[in-house]
């Protein structure tokens, strides 16, 4: 009880959220008594590797989500920031959807950066291979073993940049023992087409290969411009993978993993928002000071400089369809990626612990080219190339076999570089009168850490596990360079800045508690950090390229696991409380060359999240299969001091909700099956997730008035049908069944322009799969 107590007393006496908290308490107190009367054996389970070792789910003491691959072919999830609508406390944060620039918010943890050259707080791994920089994290969803995702600051064995938690996408390899394969090919909404399989092949008995590949393309979208009737989101998109195994005896094992691709797609278009007032070109509308849209009253900054330089009509808002179906953008908007990456990962089995030996080697280069302002002409258009080059190798010795004290200890070391050319066109905005901005810099990071994971069992109910990383990390700024064609000048001229990691541990120690064989209930502290950096975007003086401070959090949380085999339940909860220091995120500031206020990332100050989640994996009989996933969140502030510019250039304090973490959230996935016609098996898939609203604190009514994001629901589903013993299988699906209009971003290019982004609308398909 007294840790309990403790616990509660990190929870403000003034929040209203303690009865939440209690009921939680309640719950995990009820539930491990209950299962020391009602112990017995575990039915199916699902094993994870988010230990670094494969364990039961429900014996791993880390708040997690599993989604399989059968639920990935269900319900036609593409790429990897596909998943985190499943996932209760799970935000996506995408600067411009589709882009390429997929953030994970968990647990309200993450920041909402639109450049390519910084980290997640959520660290992706794909094949224990570190995404080092947010585009990197975009995987296409092919030929995958199960998706899993840890809440929670994961610093001692996943390192740097997973103070939010950690993603881990884990594709299937080759095997020895059998010779199988599948192809996949699909149509859908806006004439889509798919097609994936692969093929796995034994070569002798200690070698075996496994190819994989995935196509996705299209010549039709989902957005149209008003202007030319052209309809806008075609894709072009490749991927090829293989995995080759060879294991010449029981003790040796080397796999090598090697995977290309490229994306040439066309990604959204925002939709226009009208902000201004007629009358006074760069004055805000009456209806936006008073804290409302007005679609037909108010014009966007484009028609601002129309009327003030009398070059044209404005654009009427109101014609853009509500939905972002229709829009005045551009037609510009598409990205240019390809990547290729290798892994050779060695283990070996020694007497009496086992030896993994990880080399990995990722090259990516990113392009995207964007309209930032939503109109017809050149108020805002930005494009880029970055270059990414990545080397690291790992080396881990661990204990091996059940043992009362089990043990991993390690190094990791890598090397980065990266390279930005950025272009920002704005000659067709005279208020602002910039022209062209040329800018340039190379980015350069190394970086090594020891880790240790040390886990005790005093007795068959209690253990403590305890693990600890040391990092080192260095930055380097260089070659940056901005010229603006307006002055004929370079406003920066090969600058030049260096960062060095100040807070280098990060970790965590919990103590279990086993009162039977289907209960784990845990209580655990731990600390992780985002690394500091620079300022990917425009700077217009030195200032604005020093880096900022990396961010930390300590994190307490309790939580308990349970399974009821006898009739097939598990039910998980955690409650927590994070001490989030020197959060990172964008600070506005006048900036009298643009007139404009300018977004500069920095350290906003300190904040305090707690919440509560419970999930519910139930299968009442058979044929049916139930999950539910639900979260309470309550993320915020403190008072900091830090202050920003709001919409009305009114110098405030940062404080209040943080955005992208809302309220509630939460999930639920059913699937039920039946036999009908001729033996086949008829399969129904739900899932729907929901989102309450997710804007943050807002300050003035024009800010509310703009930047709001009301909560939303969406539902999918599927019904697939298949022959036992036959090869073939048809699955139907439909996105956003309700055809629900939701908005998920609002954006200020930083010269006076907002555009809105929202979801896709009702999109259908059909795949057929072929199993050999």
């Amino acid at each position: 009880m007294s840790l309990i107590n403790n616990f509660m007393q990190k929870i403000p006496r003034s929040s209203s959220s303690r009865n939440g908290f209690a009921l939680s308490l309640l719950y995990l107190a009820c539930s491990a008594s209950y299962a020391q009367e009602n112990s017995t054996d575990s039915f199916e389970e699902i094993v994870v590797t988010a230990k670094k070792r494969n364990q039961n789910l429900q014996e791993v003491d880390i708040s997690m989500s599993v989604i399989s691959a059968q639920t990935i072919n269900a319900l036609q999830l593409r790429s990897l920031p596909d998943a985190a609508a499943l996932i209760e406390n799970v935000s996506l944060f995408e600067d411009f959807p589709g882009a390429g620039i997929p953030t994970w918010f968990i647990r309200g943890v993450g920041l909402q950066d639109f450049n390519s050259n910084n980290t997640p707080t959520a660290g992706v791994y794909l094949d224990n291979s570190y995404q080092v920089a947010t585009v990197m994290g975009g995987a296409n969803l092919f030929d995958v073993e199960q998706i899993e995702v840890l809440k929670g600051p994961q610093g001692g064995l996943y390192g740097r940049n997973t103070s939010g938690g950690a993603v881990i996408l884990n594709t299937k390899r080759a095997d020895l023992n059998t010779s199988e394969g599948y192809v996949n090919a699909g149509v859908a909404s806006w004439n889509r087409r798919t097609l994936d399989g692969a093929i796995n092949i034994p070569v002798n008995e200690v070698a075996a290969v496994r190819l994989s590949g995935n196509v996705e393309n299209s010549d039709d979208g989902w957005q149209k411009s008003l202007y030319t009737g052209k309809s806008h989101g075609a894709l072009d998109r490749w991927d090829i993978r293989s995995w080759a195994l060879y294991q010449p005896t029981d003790n040796l094992e080397v796999q090598w993993k090697i995977q290309g691709g490229a994306d040439d797609s066309e990604i959204a278009l925002g939709r226009s928002v009208g902000l201004y007032d007629r009358l006074t070109p760069g004055a805000f509308c009456a209806a936006v000071l008073a804290g409302m849209r007005d679609d037909n009253a108010c014009i966007n900054f484009a028609g601002a400089n129309q009327l003030k330089f009398g070059s044209g009509v404005p654009e009427r808002i109101a014609d853009q369809a509500r939905d972002g179906s229709e829009v005045f953008s551009d037609l510009i908007n598409m990205q240019r990626n390809d990547y290729i990456s290798s892994m050779l990962e060695l283990t070996w089995q020694l007497a009496e612990s086992d030896l993994t030996v990880i080399t990995s080697y990722d090259k990516f280069n990113y392009g995207v080219d964007l309209d930032l302002d939503g109109s017809r002409g050149e108020y805002g258009h930005r494009l880029s190339t970055s270059d990414i080059e990545v080397i690291g190798q790992e080396l881990r010795l661990s204990s091996s076999g059940p043992q009362k004290l089990q043990w991993l200890a390690g190094v990791v070391w890598s090397k980065e570089e990266f390279a930005e050319q950025r272009d920002f066109n704005l000659r067709d905005n005279g208020l602002v009168g910039l022209d062209q901005g040329f800018l340039s810099y190379d980015q350069f990071t190394d970086s090594a850490a020891v880790f240790a994971d040390i886990e005790y069992a005093f007795n068959e109910q209690w253990r403590v596990n305890a693990n600890l990383r040391y990092t080192w990390e260095e930055k380097e700024y260089r070659n940056g360079n901005l010229f603006a064609t307006a002055y004929n000048a370079f406003l920066i001229k090969d600058g030049s800045e260096d960062y060095k990691l100040e807070s280098p541990e990060s970790g965590s120690v919990s103590l279990n508690w086993l009162p039977s064989d289907t209960v784990l209930a845990y209580a655990k502290v731990s600390k992780g950090f985002k690394s500091g950096g620079f300022y990917g975007g425009f700077p217009f003086d030195y200032a604005e390229i020093a880096p900022y401070k990396e961010e930390t959090i300590v994190a307490w949380e309790l939580g308990v696991k349970q399974s009821w085999p006898s009739v097939n339940l598990d039910a998980n909860a955690a409650i927590f409380y994070y001490d989030y220091q020197d959060a990172q995120g964008f600070i506005n500031s006048f900036n009298p060359i643009t007139n404009s206020t300018i977004e500069q990332l920095s350290n906003q100050g300190d904040a305090r999240h707690q919440g509560a989640e419970f999930q519910f994996d139930y299968d009442p009989f058979e044929k049916l299969h139930f999950e539910l996933g639900l979260a309470w969140l309550d993320a915020r502030f403190k008072n900091s001091g830090t202050t920003t510019l709001n919409m009305v250039d009114e110098e405030v304090v940062i404080r209040g909700l943080r955005p992208y973490a809302p309220r509630l959230s939460g999930n639920v996935l059913a699937q039920y099956s039946q036999n009908i016609i001729s033996d086949a098996l008829l399969t129904l898939t739900m899932a729907y997730n929901y989102r309450s609203e997710f804007t943050g604190n807002t300050t003035s009514l024009a800010d509310r008035a703009i930047n709001t994001l009301s909560g939303y629901g969406v539902l999918d589903a599927s019904a697939m049908v298949g022959q036992e013993g036959k090869p073939w299988k048809i699955n139907m699906w439909v996105k956003n069944l309700l055809d629900k209009a939701y908005r998920t971003r609002v954006k200020d290019d930083g010269v006076n322009s907002y555009v809105e982004f929202f979801g896709e609308p009702r999109s259908v398909g059909v795949t057929l799969s072929y199993t050999f």
